[in-house]
C-alpha cells in the first residue's frame, strides 16, 4: 500500500472526525483544504482549512484529528468575525486558549 499524501491524511482526519464527532466533522468537511507552505502550522479563514504539509507530516493521525477540530473551533466560536479592532495576534492566542 502506498503512503498517503498530506492532503489525503487531512481528508482521513476529517472523515474520522465526521464519524466520531459528527457536529465538528460536518463543519470540517465543509472547509476546503488548501496547502500552503508559507504558514507555519495551520489556519482557517472560515471557508478554507489551510495547512502546511511539512507541519502535518510531523503529526500523528490522532494529532491531525485534533488539529482539524482546533481549526473548526475557530469557526464555531466565531473568532474570525468577532475580533473587531483587537490585536490579531493576541486575539488568536486567546482563541487558541479557549479552544484547547
Amino acid at each position: 500500500m502506498s503512503k498517503l499524501t498530506q492532503r489525503e491524511r487531512m481528508v482521513k482526519a476529517r472523515v474520522t472526525m465526521l464519524l466520531k464527532h459528527p457536529f465538528f466533522g460536518s463543519i470540517a468537511t465543509r472547509l476546503r483544504l488548501v496547502e500552503d507552505k508559507e504558514i507555519r502550522t495551520a489556519a482557517t479563514n472560515g471557508r478554507d482549512l489551510i495547512f502546511n504539509p511539512d507541519f502535518t507530516a510531523s503529526l500523528s493521525d490522532a494529532q491531525l484529528v485534533f488539529l482539524v477540530g482546533h481549526e473548526v473551533g475557530h469557526c464555531i466560536f466565531d473568532h474570525l468575525t468577532r475580533r473587531g479592532d483587537r490585536d490579531p495576534q493576541l486575539w488568536n492566542m486567546a482563541g487558541d486558549y479557549v479552544i484547547n
